[in-house]
């Protein structure tokens, strides 16, 4: 094998349930569906070049916690999974929270 690389892409809709620890504090949990496309290449010794394609519906799911520094301003820190067929992807993130 060489040179072999996945492409995946994809929408993830979710619902999200917060509790609020203090004024400032909540943690949340969510769970959703994850749609996708991947693709897949290499070029094989001997065998030639492979490519394939798939896509599908999968579970996703995720939690975290909050932080407000004002009421228009806050920080959030969340762990996500996300299922594609038999595979996973996990996603770290720290953002900003700004509501208006």
């Amino acid at each position: 094998m060489t040179g072999g690389k996945v492409e995946l892409s994809g929408i993830n809709i979710a619902a999200l349930g917060a509790y609020p620890v203090t004024e400032q504090f909540s943690v949340f949990g969510k769970i959703g569906l994850f749609l996708w496309d991947a693709e897949a290449s290499d070029t094989t010794a001997g065998l030639g070049a492979f490519s394939a394609k798939e896509d599908g519906t999968d579970v996703s799911f995720g939690v975290g916690v909050g932080y407000n520094f004002t009421r228009n301003l806050g920080v959030r820190a969340e762990w996500e999974m996300f299922k594609a067929d038999e595979a996973d992807a996990s996603l770290i993130s720290i953002g900003l929270v700004w509501r208006f």
